[in-house]
C-alpha cells in the first residue's frame, strides 16, 4: 500500500512538472553540466535499467 502511495505522489509530481514546461534533452553528462552552468539552471538526470 505504501509503495502505491509513493508511486501516485511521484506520478502527480511528474505531471505537474511536465505542465510547467520541463524540456528534456539528450546528451552527455558533461554537456548537461556545462549548459546548466551557462544558463544558471539545475540538472535533472533520469536513469533507467532493465533488470
Amino acid at each position: 500500500m505504501r509503495k502505491l502511495l509513493v508511486l501516485a505522489v511521484f506520478l502527480m509530481a511528474a505531471i505537474c512538472v511536465n505542465a510547467q514546461g520541463l524540456k528534456l534533452e539528450e546528451g552527455t553528462y558533461q554537456e548537461a553540466l556545462d549548459k546548466a552552468k551557462k544558463e544558471n539552471k539545475l540538472v535533472f538526470m533520469e536513469c533507467t535499467a532493465v533488470w
